[in-house]
């Protein structure tokens, strides 16, 4: 196989496993934050009185709004299409004789 389509393969491999694990994490955190968001999160003790002396209840809320969703997946997605340059320059210096005897 040629160096080129060696880089291709593992870019494609590394882009469809980044978008695989986004859309699994966005569908698999969903849950876990419609949970959050009728049972949010009460501080106590001195979070608690930190949060109340500047004005603030001490819960932490949680939100179901889906830009946050979104905006979150397309960022993991782009830090990891990023990283996936990184095997593609391994292949591109990769000598076959060297390669094929480890």
């Amino acid at each position: 196989m040629s160096k080129l389509r060696m880089q291709a393969l593992v870019i494609l491999e590394s882009i469809l496993t980044v978008i695989l694990g986004s859309v699994a994490g966005m569908m698999l955190s969903v849950p876990l934050v419609g949970f959050l968001k009728e049972h949010p999160i009460r501080l106590s003790g001195e979070a608690s009185k930190a949060f109340e002396r500047f004005g603030f209840e001490p819960v932490f809320p949680a939100s179901l709004d889906s830009s946050i969703f979104l905006g979150q997946g397309l960022n993991v997605l782009l830090v990891g299409m990023v990283l996936s340059l990184y095997p593609a320059y391994v292949v591109a210096r990769l000598h076959p004789v060297k390669a094929m005897r480890k």
